[in-house]
């Protein structure tokens, strides 16, 4: 972001404080300092006080026999706190755990972060087949049913800047890479009212999602994934799809 596009108010610092703790996110838990200047940008000695101040206030711990930095559990204070804390979570939960403990399938809510999907509630079925994801994991929004089902109630504009945005990489042999197909789903997604992702993500898992509105845009939505060869049985995914589809009208605002 250019300094034209900051306010008055904006603390240079504070941003670059940011950055040091956003760099663990982008190359792994465990960094050197001239790996977080690499990644942030900086000169060693500014990179080297930002660390400091961290490592002073609780958030980044050193190893001395290795000489790297990783971030302390006290991060996870302000990330959970965030998350127990969110609307749509607790409207949610108690319907997604009961859908869960019902059809002995996967559930979750997510909202969107720039180009995925973050988890912010998640329960696990006994399906020995099940994707391994828990609060706070990601996904990316063009390839999830989690993310389209918001995708397609967003302004399509916006939508399409996210897709843009996007790295479009084939997880398997069923991913939409195309940017028009994309954009075709999203619309299919519109009119029906739910999304389905059928081995686009994961070979052997599918998965139904729908948007929870707030007004006239997705806050979020709510899902559940499964194996896919449960689509055979009969009428799992009409229960399924009400299921879903029926709680996210239930909890919108």
């Amino acid at each position: 972001m250019t300094d034209e596009k900051h306010s008055r108010y904006f603390v240079h610092s504070l941003e670059k404080g940011l950055s040091v703790l956003r760099a663990f996110a982008k190359k792994g838990p465990n960094l050197t300092l001239s790996e977080i200047s690499q990644v942030t940008g900086m000169v060693p000695p500014t990179a080297t006080r930002f660390i400091r101040t961290l490592e002073d206030l609780g958030y980044l711990l050193r190893d001395p026999s290795t000489r790297t930095y990783s971030l302390s559990p006290k991060i996870l204070s302000i990330g959970f706190s965030f998350i127990e804390n969110i609307d749509i979570r607790q409207r949610v939960s108690r319907y997604l755990l009961e859908i869960t403990k019902q059809m002995n399938v996967d559930t979750a809510c997510a909202i969107l972060d720039h180009t995925e999907v973050v988890y912010i509630e998640r329960f696990r079925s006994n399906s020995v087949v099940s994707l391994h994801l828990t609060v706070g994991s990601r996904l990316p929004a063009y390839n999830s049913a989690m993310g389209r089902a918001i995708l397609a109630f967003m302004d399509p504009k916006e939508a399409e800047d996210v897709i843009d945005a996007s790295e479009l990489v084939a997880h398997t042999p069923n991913t939409i890479t195309n940017k028009g197909a994309l954009l075709k789903r999203l619309e299919e997604v519109r009119e029906a009212g739910f999304a389905i992702n059928k081995q686009e993500l994961v070979l052997g898992m599918a998965a139904i999602a729908a948007p929870v509105m707030k007004g006239a845009t997705a806050e979020g939505s709510i899902g559940a994934s499964f194996p896919v060869q449960l689509l055979e049985q009969e009428g799992f995914f009409d229960e399924v799809k009400e299921r879903i589809v029926g709680t996210a009208k239930k909890v919108a605002l």
